[in-house]
């Protein structure tokens, strides 16, 4: 192995060790979030370099570092809290609140269910959402 491919592994190291510090920051800084869910970092190898042959025939290899597999989000339901307000709701088990957004008439999916009426008495949620269904 060249001085080069043990910088390389280093680097690669370093930049895979840096992302996941940054996922858990993030996990960190949104612990009290409404409707968070935590992120988990998964690492994989470079592919190896075989080297050489052993005598027994074995093939020898060489890491050739480490990047990230995957980024995976905990889709584990998260424990539900009493309130005050009438409007919010949580959803216990499988399933997602449909909001639209009346800008754009997308639909999208949430489980944080801290909802306000607006002034049509429409179910809304901070951002504006409609609730459907």
């Amino acid at each position: 192995m060249g001085i080069y491919n043990a910088l390389y592994i280093g680097a690669s190291g370093l930049s895979s060790f840096g992302e996941a510090v940054r996922v858990v920051g993030d996990n960190i800084a949104n612990v009290n979030s409404l409707g968070f869910k935590s992120q988990e970092v998964n690492f994989s190898d470079v592919l190896s370099q075989t080297v050489g042959v052993s005598r027994s025939n074995i093939a020898n290899q060489v890491g050739n570092g480490v990047r990230i597999g995957s980024i995976t989000r905990d889709q584990a339901q998260g424990s539900l809290q009493n309130t005050t307000s009438p409007t919010d709701m949580a959803i216990n088990g499988n399933g997602l609140f449909a909001m639209r957004d009346p800008a754009t008439n997308q639909l999208a999916y949430t489980r944080a269910g801290a909802f306000i009426l607006d002034k049509d008495f429409n179910l809304i949620d901070a951002q504006g959402n409609v609730v459907q269904g």
